[in-house]
């Protein structure tokens, strides 16, 4: 985990951003064995500064982007790819919140949009052709009601067997 204090968030609120383990690694080997290189507390530093602007990853990112003919992607669309990806996979929309920083169901839904590959995937897909599973979550739904189940964790789980069935 990586815990940012108020004065490092753009927000001044302090967040906590889980990692993969090869971050984690790669992060305790620049620590480790490259300890001379980093004079202060950043991670990335330019030569001629001690840490490197906001904006300098972003411009970065667009020179190669542009580069290998990907003209207009930017940086922060990473951010849209990561939340419709997570969701796609199950994950619970208040974990993908807490990940990403959103603090609120408007923010989260507005990096949150529907790709045409899902358009596509439900297109000609009707109630007639899925009655059964209707009835069928109607009754999980009630029954996770009666036992005090949140109906997202119950969403996350139909969602994960769903994906695991097909």
């Amino acid at each position: 985990m990586i815990d940012l204090q108020a004065c490092d968030t753009k927000e001044a609120d302090n967040k906590t951003i889980g990692i993969e383990q090869y971050l984690y690694d790669i992060l305790i080997e620049l620590q480790t064995n490259h300890e001379p290189c980093l004079k202060n507390d950043f991670v990335f530093q330019s030569l001629k500064v001690r840490q490197i602007g906001r904006n300098f990853f972003g411009s970065q990112f667009r020179k190669f982007a542009d580069a290998a003919g990907f003209v207009g992607f930017v940086f922060h669309d990473l951010r849209y790819c990561y939340t419709v990806r997570k969701r796609k996979v199950g994950l619970d929309k208040s974990v993908i919140k807490a990940q990403t920083g959103h603090h609120t169901d408007h923010m989260f839904s507005w990096y949150n949009k529907v790709d045409r590959s899902e358009i596509q995937e439900m297109a000609g897909f009707t109630n007639v052709d899925c009655g059964f599973l209707v009835e069928d979550l109607n009754r999980l739904v009630e029954r996770a009601k009666e036992k005090g189940i949140s109906l997202g964790a119950v969403q996350s789980m139909v969602t994960k067997s769903w994906k695991i069935a097909v």
